[in-house]
């Protein structure tokens, strides 16, 4: 029987023959797209005359700008319960040479943004000359919420005024 036991031993069974396995593990982080808080969104937002709206102020001689309403970055809940409240945190810039507003539109998940590019002045016809070349980066610190996460992330989108 001690014989027997020893073959039973030695003799394998085919089922596991190797003596070490890789049990490697690897860490990646999720794309903004598939982050639990979902984003989409481009870097650079260019802002073209055609696209805005010019607007005057002054009397006589005045300054002009192109002002424009634009989304900037789309949301989504990837939380099993989408549930999450979402919000701007300070540290989102506003009310610069070129960003006016920066907010979130709840009904559509968006974080949307007020601009003003420089255009050329006037003098007497209150009418905007030509859109003028401009360029800043703006902050956007968003967080969000719920029992179960918390999530804070701020995102770079830099707001080009393309000459005319």
């Amino acid at each position: 029987m001690l014989i027997f036991g020893a073959l039973v031993l030695v003799a394998s069974s085919g089922a596991f023959d190797a003596t070490s396995a890789d049990r490697g593990v690897g860490i990646e982080t999720a794309s903004d797209e598939d982050a639990l808080l979902g984003l989409e969104y481009d870097e650079t937002h260019q802002l073209v005359s055609t696209n805005g709206e010019g607007s005057c102020t002054g009397f006589i001689i005045g300054s002009c700008a192109f002002e424009y309403e634009e989304d900037l970055i789309h949301l989504e809940d990837n939380t099993v319960e989408r549930d999450l409240d979402i919000w701007l945190e300070d540290g989102t810039t506003s009310d610069t040479e070129i960003v006016d507003d920066i907010s979130i539109n709840d009904e559509t998940a968006t974080v949307e943004g007020s601009f003003q590019c420089p255009a050329g002045g006037y003098f007497l016809v209150p009418t905007p000359g030509d859109q003028a070349e401009a360029s800043e980066t703006a902050t956007i610190a968003i967080a969000a919420s719920n029992d179960d996460v918390t999530i804070e992330l701020e995102r770079d989108v830099t707001i080009q005024c393309q000459p005319d």
